[in-house]
């Protein structure tokens, strides 16, 4: 099987993996507003980030679906390189899944106190 055909099967199972894994904490334990005691103010740089990622998500999605497509931007990387990157993306999922349990009922998908926010500390 192609180098790039493995690549992108891979790509494909963390993305779907991240996308699945942010659905599913955001379901289960998204915090309703009246539970909210401060919110950050909304700025620009917030907003802007948003649309990145929206733009990256995009920009992945039609690489894997179809790569000739997202052509442009190609940079001819060594595989190896490309296989770190991977590996790298594989050890955010660790520290993303870490992350969920250790904030359990504290996580919220966006930055706010609520009135029954609890401390752990070890």
């Amino acid at each position: 099987m192609d180098n790039e055909i493995i690549f992108r099967v891979w790509l494909l199972i963390l993305f779907i993996s991240f996308v699945a894994h942010r659905g599913y904490y955001h379901r289960k334990l998204n915090q309703p507003e009246a539970r909210t005691i401060k919110q950050p103010q909304r700025e620009l740089a917030p907003a802007l980030a948003g649309l990145f990622s929206l733009v990256g998500l995009v920009a992945v999605a039609v690489y894997i679906i179809y790569p000739v497509w997202m052509a442009w931007a190609a940079l001819p990387f060594p595989i190896g390189l490309r296989w770190a990157g991977v590996g790298l993306a594989g050890l955010g999922f660790i520290v993303l899944q870490w992350a969920q349990i250790t904030l359990d009922k504290n996580w919220s998908s966006a930055p706010r106190l609520l009135a029954d926010q609890t401390a752990r500390c070890r």
